[in-house]
């Protein structure tokens, strides 16, 4: 195993370029996962207030009921085939 980086003799709260390298890593991803999640919430809010403002019989189908042809080709969640 080799050896892990140490702190300097002289000074004891250094912290080694690869643990802070390490920290700054988690942050941006903790920041990229938190910027995720704002912008997954900001979706499904257009997306509610798009499907509220739609002309009655405006509603979007699923993807079965827009292509009829390939329904046979399907499986639904459960593994069985949607027909």
């Amino acid at each position: 195993m080799p050896d892990l980086p140490h702190t300097p003799q002289g000074d004891s709260t250094a912290i080694p370029d690869d643990e802070e390298a390490l920290a700054r890593w988690v942050m941006e991803e903790y920041a990229a996962e938190q910027r995720l999640e704002e912008l997954q919430a900001a979706s499904l809010l257009a997306l509610r207030e798009l499907r509220r403002n739609l002309p009655p019989g405006d509603e979007p189908g699923t993807f079965v009921e827009d292509h009829p042809g390939l329904s046979g080709w399907l499986e639904g969640g459960d593994g069985a085939r949607v027909q």
